[in-house]
C-alpha cells in the first residue's frame, strides 16, 4: 500500500512527512509490479523455522520503506507466502499467516498500491477488522485494528489472496479473506 496515495484524513495517521515520494525498485529482487503474474497466485502458508523469517522479514521492510508504502505483502518482493508488514505510528510489525476473523463497516476510500504504480482506485474495504496471526518469533497473537490499520490489512491481505485493487473494485467484499459484512469468512 502506497503512503503517497492515502486519503488525507488516513495520510495524518501515518506519522511520516506526506511529501515523501515513492522511488521504482530495478534491482533484483525488488518491488514485484503489475503484469508479473505472482501478483495474481494466491500465497502459501509459511511453514518453516521461524529463523528463516528474519532475511525475509528486513527485505519486505526495506523495499518498503525504500519506496514510501506503509504495507508489503511478501509476494511484492517474490515470495509467495501469506506474511505482510506494516509500519504504522511506531514500529515495524510482521503478521505472518494472517487469518480475518470479522469485518465491519465498509466504506470506499482512494488508494494507491506499490506494485500498480501511477493508479488510483476505490475498492471497498473494512473500518474495524479482527485479526489472527503470528508474529515473527512464532508467537500467535489476535486483535482488532481500526481506520489506517483496518485499510492496510485488508488491503495485504488481498495481495497474499492474489488479487489487486482493480480486482476488490470489480469483485467487492466477501471475496478472498474478507467476508461481506462482520461475520468470519
Amino acid at each position: 500500500m502506497s503512503r503517497d496515495n492515502l486519503p488525507p484524513e488516513i495520510k495524518s495517521q501515518t506519522g511520516l512527512d506526506p511529501s515523501l515520494s515513492s522511488a521504482p525498485v530495478s534491482s533484483p529482487g525488488g518491488l514485484v509490479r503489475v503484469p508479473d503474474v505472482r501478483l495474481r497466485q494466491a500465497s502459501l502458508p509459511f511453514v518453516g523455522d521461524q529463523c528463516h523469517l528474519d532475511p525475509l522479514l528486513e527485505k519486505m521492510f526495506s523495499v518498503m520503506g525504500d519506496n514510501g508504502g506503509v504495507g508489503l505483502a511478501a509476494v511484492q518482493v517474490g515470495v509467495p507466502l501469506r506474511i505482510f508488514v506494516l509500519q504504522i505510528e511506531g514500529e515495524p510489525t510482521s503478521y505472518v499467516n494472517p487469518v480475518l476473523l470479522a469485518a465491519h463497516g465498509w466504506y470506499y476510500p482512494g488508494e494507491g498500491c506499490l506494485s500498480v504504480p501511477h493508479r488510483h482506485f476505490s475498492p471497498p474495504r473494512p473500518r474495524i477488522v479482527n485479526l489472527s496471526w503470528q508474529d515473527r518469533s512464532g508467537t500467535a497473537r489476535s486483535g482488532w485494528f481500526s481506520r489506517l490499520h483496518a485499510h492496510a490489512i485488508a488491503h495485504e491481505l488481498d495481495h497474499i489472496d492474489g488479487l489487486l485493487l482493480q480486482d476488490r473494485c470489480v469483485l467487492g467484499p466477501g471475496v478472498g479473506s474478507q467476508p461481506v459484512c462482520g461475520s468470519a469468512c
